[in-house]
């Protein structure tokens, strides 16, 4: 009788510790649920849109100081000046373009040499709706020939 009563408990105990593991497993599962859940609600609360159509402003106002020729000229007060034509009043943008020159030497082409960038405007600190991108182009010379090789960075934001 000792013996089958010391076997009830044996198995009585291990059926309580598969019972424990079980509930353990089930409470960490909820816990993991409630955390990846709360974490996409959050995530879901910001706006993906809005910096999207920050950076498609600022793209498009890039490709019309392109197209109308005032990156050309690398002149930043005519810039500045078309920048605040084209910007709506709510919205900031900085630029920074960075010029190349052909270098040459006896032999010919030796590489292209980085001359000092025009900057326009002032980069802000942080923002949180900021977007940002680049273009790169050409200026000619009055022959037609290629005379640079220019990047524009623009960073654009919500005043």
């Amino acid at each position: 009788m000792a013996k089958q009563h010391k076997q009830a408990l044996a198995f009585g105990n291990k059926r309580a510790f598969v019972f424990t593991l079980d509930a353990a497993l089930s409470v960490l599962l909820v816990i993991a649920i409630l955390t990846l859940s709360s974490f996409y609600l959050f995530e879901s609360r910001t706006d993906p849109y809005a910096q999207l159509q920050t950076r498609r402003i600022a793209d498009d106002v890039v490709v019309a100081l392109d197209r109308n020729g005032s990156l050309q000229t690398l002149d930043a007060a005519r810039i500045q000046a078309d920048l605040d034509q084209l910007l709506t009043q709510n919205y900031a943008m900085a630029m920074e373009i960075d010029r190349y020159h052909r270098g040459e030497n006896a032999t010919g082409f030796a590489g292209f040499i980085k001359d000092n960038p025009v900057k326009i405007g002032t980069k802000p600190t942080a923002q949180a709706s900021m977007g940002a991108g680049q273009r790169p182009f050409v200026t000619l010379s009055t022959e037609g020939e290629i005379d640079r090789y220019c990047v524009a960075r623009y960073w654009i934001w919500l005043k």
